[in-house]
């Protein structure tokens, strides 16, 4: 009797330490794995209100950190060079932000208001050439791009107490992303589940698309919208700052561009007989808009990885619905580093699969 209570327990005992390592069972790995995945679905869940404010942060460390690298080497201290990085992104970021905004908002608000005037205006036009234009479609067309636009510009300033708290922690992020990015590249290489030689092309890479979007695209389209916002004030086309922020966004979408706003314009002010502002217009698009494309462009990204025209689209949309305004250029740079990782990982396990 007594040896059979003691081979039950013992029996129970060995149950147990079986499990009591996770490496005796692979059943508490994919547990344990399953916990981990399902914890940070949780934590992203939680974190959704903050994403602008964390991409944020991503987008400004990569952009200021050749001035915090330069100020680091002169000051030989981590945090006050941080600090004064911040602070400098703070006057060239958040001042024109604040200003801009306001204006975006009423310039989008008198477009609206005048979209009364539109039918008299294309009226005046097809009594100058050879076909039709719809002018209840163009008018529905118009209105509601103008509205979706600018009810996306508000969301900053309606809601002050959200923007500053989000503005404090890109700006906190972005302090830590500057001072411990050397200390983040070593924890980074020894968790991820990859040889020293993908780990390193991984790294490699991800530079590359970071910059082909963020430099590549983001800073040429932030470019050409400043060009083409100063030609319409130029030749007196009324909203220019308003339209100079949509030639922005039209400038990161592929096949699209700028000219879907100037040609128009242009266009548009010639049938109406001012022939200096269309011609004008029409010109300095050619010439000075068009020209980032054709040159400046190509010569940015000629180091940089190639990021394909489908992914960028597809990125935009997405990033548009989930992350507003930002998610133009947090979109297509999470697409691109995703199929990136896909590649990543065949090269490392495809003997395995």
């Amino acid at each position: 009797m007594g040896t059979k209570k003691a081979k039950i327990a013992k029996g129970r005992m060995f149950s147990l330490q079986s499990f009591d390592k996770t490496g005796d069972s692979p059943v508490i790995h994919y547990l344990l794995l399953a916990f981990l995945i399902g914890l940070g679905f949780f934590i992203l869940y939680l974190l959704k209100p903050f994403y602008s404010a964390i991409f944020g942060s991503i987008i400004l460390a990569f952009l200021f950190r050749p001035l915090y690298d330069k100020l680091n080497n002169f000051l030989k201290w981590k945090s006050v060079a941080a600090g004064l990085t911040i602070l400098i992104a703070l006057i060239i970021v958040l001042i024109p932000l604040i200003f801009l905004s306001g204006t975006l908002i009423s310039e989008a608000a008198d477009l609206v208001k005048q979209s009364d005037s539109i039918d008299v205006y294309i009226n005046m036009i097809n009594e100058k050439i050879p076909f039709e234009i719809e002018t209840s479609k163009l008018i529905d067309l118009a209105t509601s791009a103008i509205t979706f636009i600018s009810s996306k510009i508000p969301s900053v300033l309606s809601q002050v107490a959200s923007f500053l708290i989000s503005l404090f922690i890109a700006f906190f992020i972005m302090f830590y992303l500057l001072v411990s990015k050397d200390e983040f590249l070593v924890s980074l290489k020894k968790y991820l589940p990859l040889s020293a030689k993908n780990c390193s092309y991984l790294l490699s890479e991800s530079k590359k698309i970071t910059k082909a979007i963020i430099l590549g695209q983001g800073i040429v389209a932030l470019i050409q919208g400043i060009i083409g916002g100063i030609g319409f004030f130029i030749f007196g086309i009324e909203g220019a700052l308003f339209w100079g922020f949509v030639m922005t966004i039209f400038a990161l979408i592929p096949l699209l561009g700028t000219g879907i706003i100037w040609i128009p314009a242009g266009i548009i002010q010639i049938l109406s007989q001012d022939y200096v502002s269309g011609i004008g217009i029409l010109i300095w698009g050619a010439i000075l808009i068009s020209s980032l494309d054709n040159f400046i462009r190509p010569k940015l990204v000629k180091h940089m990885a190639d990021v394909h025209p489908v992914l960028t689209l597809l990125g935009i949309m997405v990033g548009l619905s989930y992350l507003g305004l930002i998610g133009v250029i947090i979109g297509p740079l999470f697409l691109a580093l995703f199929f990136m990782l896909i590649k990543v990982y065949h090269e490392e396990y495809r003997k395995k699969i």
